[in-house]
């Protein structure tokens, strides 16, 4: 759930090339161009850079690439949570005969009774 200017600046990093992102994108070369710029001005730092004719992340882009990487990651878990999260959950435990005869069950009803969807 990135805004689509990052997903464009995370495929660029991916691609290396302006066009392939942009076909990969379903955008044209200039859009992604813009995309890019309009992120460098907000940002105030250059994100790449041609060196030898090939693109490349500055230490600035790299950062942000790192960043916008997580945020990605921990973005997908945050949703996945939110989506499971009425669902009950199960736990499995192991414990001797005695342990479990004597020790577990008030345990158990206690913790059945702090967290009912379990």
């Amino acid at each position: 759930m990135l805004d689509y200017r990052t997903e464009t600046f995370l495929t660029l990093c991916e691609t290396r090339s302006y066009t392939k992102a942009a076909e990969l994108l379903c955008v044209t070369q200039p859009a992604v161009s813009q995309q890019i710029k309009f992120l460098e001005q907000a940002l105030g730092v250059k994100l790449f850079i041609y060196e030898n004719k090939e693109l490349r992340l500055t230490a600035q882009g790299a950062l942000y690439e790192k960043a916008l990487r997580t945020m990605r990651s921990d973005t997908g878990k945050l949703l996945e949570l939110m989506q499971h999260q009425n669902e009950p959950q199960h736990i499995c435990f192991g414990a001797t005969l005695t342990i479990s005869g004597y020790v577990m069950p008030p345990i158990i009803r206690r913790f059945l009774s702090d967290f009912p969807h379990t």
